[in-house]
């Protein structure tokens, strides 16, 4: 579980149920949301700094007025005069290569709350995570290249379990409209990656971590002043630390 004597415990509105993951920035909680009677995702940030308070801000404000079935729901804003902290929808599923993964259907009953919202609480992932996640993204690569090109000798030792075609169309046809849904209010994501994609339970395909979140100009483009996002899904444009567009997330999606 890690570190807990910076634990956010609670307001007298908030009863936290318990501690879902950590990141760079911020501690997420199932909490009882005693007001309204209803669970929700606590994201409280664990930093002091000006500067870390500005952008936790930042990643509420810019998606908090966006109602969309396949971005995150973001609830409210608060302090209680030591921790920063906003609430959010909380959901039940699978990462996106969980979902595309054969078998998934079966196991998805005993799953809480996914890796993504686990990892995503400030924009910053571990050299861990990424390896796992591109491995699995290379496993999937590799499966589809010998389905619909057999005659083409692929040399891998990594994992050839096949995919459910059915669920990769789905899915990937819900995120296109969730992204697309993000950038007509005229903002980038600038870090999509398989852990900040969410399928819940019933099969709906959830979009987190708005942590980088960026308003794109009158000219499309964003300036980027600052290398953001992960490497192994950023555009080429981003990674170079160039004016980047709509373009740049689909990019990531692959």
């Amino acid at each position: 579980m890690g570190d807990t004597s910076n634990d956010f415990l609670g307001t007298e509105r908030f009863r936290i149920r318990r501690r879902l993951g950590s990141g760079g920035m911020g501690v997420v909680y199932e909490a009882h949301d005693r007001q309204t009677d209803k669970v929700v995702a606590l994201k409280a940030l664990t930093r002091t700094e000006a500067s870390h308070i500005t952008r936790f801000k930042h990643e509420f404000r810019s998606l908090a007025d966006v109602s969309h079935p396949n971005l995150v729901a973001l609830y409210e804003l608060m302090s209680d005069g030591e921790y920063w902290f906003f609430t959010m929808e909380l959901v039940h599923g699978g990462n996106f290569l969980e979902y595309v993964r054969p078998g998934y259907q079966a196991k998805r009953s005993q799953s809480s709350l996914t890796p993504t919202l686990l990892r995503s609480t400030g924009g910053d992932t571990s050299a861990q995570d990424s390896e796992a996640e591109t491995q699995q993204l290379d496993s999937i690569r590799t499966t589809f290249v010998e389905d619909t090109l057999p005659d083409i000798s692929v040399n891998t030792r990594l994992s050839r379990s096949r995919l459910d075609l059915d669920c990769l169309n789905i899915a990937l046809r819900q995120l296109a409209e969730g992204l697309h849904g993000l950038h007509e209010t005229g903002r980038l994501h600038r870090d999509i990656k398989p852990s900040n994609v969410l399928v819940s339970k019933e099969g709906r395909v959830v979009i987190l971590d708005f942590g980088l979140v960026a308003e794109v100009e009158s000219k499309g483009l964003h300036d980027s002043i600052s290398l953001a996002g992960t490497p192994d899904y950023m555009s080429p444009e981003q990674g170079a630390q160039l004016p980047i567009s709509t373009a740049s997330d689909w990019y990531s999606v692959g």
